[in-house]
């Protein structure tokens, strides 16, 4: 790529006529740039006056609440007031660019540039080139960013890090992008991002062993409503080839789970969490390896792995939401029409499995929560899906289908977070409870979670029911007492306990 500037020239500069009565010529890096002034007041500074930065901050929290058009009102209103402001021009192409109005971005990022021609303006217009699909334009205006950041804030460089490691990776080059991450990693430390395109480098190059490394290292520590959580799945579903299908979805009566014992030392996990109804997905389907042996994932749409992911998850997210909302409302057919119509163009887009799944559940049709939560542990293999699951399963009837993921997540609750945790401890108590001759098996978890988890009211009713069962009357007897001095007066807990005590004194 050129380092001259003077050749962004055409990239950066207005095409469209003048859009204002007034207009000045900026001297920038690039050469002359025409910008246009809004309004009567004159170009001050740089145009930051106190009303300009309130405003900013102001539109900036009028459009995180989906106002957009008023975000924009807003800023046009007082540019005309302030205008020089780079900053109001950068978010009224940021604006522009999130209402799909490319045209407007452009413009008001080019704006910008011509008001100061730093490299925030010029990336932002680069990606917005690159996510119209000018991937030359946008790999231009990168690499001048990138040549030219030495000496940039800390945020802005890594910024820019970002914005040309993405146009790198729309052109697949492979050795371009391994050395851009690695200098990226060398100066900000192993952001997920910059592994991202790592991995998605050495995939490139068919290095799949060093590829999986990076993936299975990253992969654990996000969580799952993490922006990078579903990309690299993406990135691990190509380097185990789940991009090789089995074409047909077959027919008939499936087989029937196997009979098992509950029995809280053996785990027979998969059988538990793999389909075992026929493949429903019109795409074929994917035979996924996973913690939990050998998963099957149905899709129900074609799928292609993006290596530019944010070129295309944020509408995906966009979707998401607004079936989010929906099921916010109550609207549960309405999210489900919305995600089940999403699958076609995503089948493996991991908040919209889970929502679909969560969807489902909150209709009390646990039959098709079942399906969906089965395909979201497939591919994602979270054990926040598990621990759903076991929910559906005891309002199907399968309580010891219950009881065994829920002992499986308590040996394993070191990899769930600390709020599954606690539950996944509240609802293995309550299910022993069932038997007394299960009073020491209560004790034992009981202990545990209320030395790990702190002071729950649910795990300390129920440990001090596991002494009573196992005829520690006196430590039960305390366990609950203790338990009275933190519980509300109407709470029907309380009155359990008290029920309890008096039997037991």
């Amino acid at each position: 790529m050129s380092t001259d500037p003077t050749e962004l020239h055409g990239l950066l500069a207005h095409s469209e006529p003048k859009r204002t009565t007034r207009t000045t010529m900026r001297m920038t890096p690039f050469g002359q740039l025409r910008y246009d002034i809004f309004g009567d007041a004159p170009v001050r500074d740089d145009g930051r006056t106190p009303e300009a930065q309130t405003a900013l901050t102001n539109a900036a929290r009028i459009a995180a609440e989906g106002r957009i058009a008023d975000a924009i009102t807003l800023l046009t209103k007082v540019g005309e007031a302030a205008p020089g402001n780079v900053d109001i021009a950068r978010m009224l192409g940021a604006l522009h660019e999130s209402a799909d109005d490319t045209r407007n971005a452009q413009y008001w990022y080019r704006q910008a540039v011509a008001l100061d021609g730093d490299l925030r303006s010029v990336v932002a217009l680069g990606s917005l080139y690159g996510r119209a699909g000018r991937t030359a334009d946008a790999l231009a205006l990168h690499s001048y960013a990138w040549e030219h950041r030495d000496g940039s804030a800390s945020d802005d460089d890594k910024v820019v890090c970002e914005s040309y490691l993405a146009s790198l990776a729309r052109t697949f080059d492979a050795v371009g992008l391994r050395d851009a991450a690695d200098l990226a990693i060398l100066r900000h430390g192993t952001d997920p991002v910059f592994m991202y395109y790592m991995a998605f480098g050495h995939i490139l190059e068919s290095h799949a062993d060093d590829a999986r490394r990076i993936i299975s290292t990253v992969l654990p520590e996000l969580a799952p409503d993490d922006r990078l959580a579903q990309p690299f799945l993406d990135l691990r579903a190509r380097v185990n080839g789940l991009s090789t299908v089995t074409a047909g979805g077959g027919s008939g009566a499936g087989p029937t789970p196997p009979p098992r014992e509950v029995n809280l030392d053996v785990f027979d996990l998969n059988a538990l969490v793999a389909h075992y109804l026929p493949p429903r997905g019109d795409y074929g389907v994917a035979t996924i390896e996973s913690d939990f042996g050998e998963l099957r994932f149905d899709l129900h749409g074609p799928k292609e792995v993006y290596g530019t992911w944010s070129d295309h998850f944020d509408a995906l997210y966009a979707t998401t939401q607004s079936a989010d909302r929906a099921f916010g409302y109550g609207l549960y057919d309405d999210a489900i029409d919305i995600l089940t119509d999403l699958m076609i163009s995503a089948p493996d887009f991991m908040p919209a499995l889970r929502l679909l799944a969560d969807a489902y559940m909150a209709k009390g049709n646990y039959a098709e929560a079942e399906y969906w939560i089965k395909q979201y542990i497939a591919y994602t293999q979270r054990l926040d899906g598990v621990y759903t699951l076991s929910i559906v399963y005891r309002q199907l009837g399968r309580g010891a289908d219950s009881l065994w993921l829920l002992d499986y997540l308590w040996h394993n609750r070191i990899e769930i977070d600390w709020e599954i945790g606690v539950q996944v401890a509240r609802d293995l108590l309550w299910m022993l409870s069932a038997e007394p001759e299960n009073g020491r098996v209560m004790i034992s978890v009981g202990e545990r979670a209320a030395t790990e988890y702190g002071r729950d009211p649910w795990i300390d009713f129920y440990r001090g029911l596991g002494y009573l069962f196992a005829q520690r009357i006196v430590e039960g007897v305390d366990t609950l007492r203790t338990l009275l001095t933190y519980v509300g007066a109407n709470d029907e807990l309380r009155r359990r306990a008290e029920m309890l005590i008096a039997e037991h004194s």
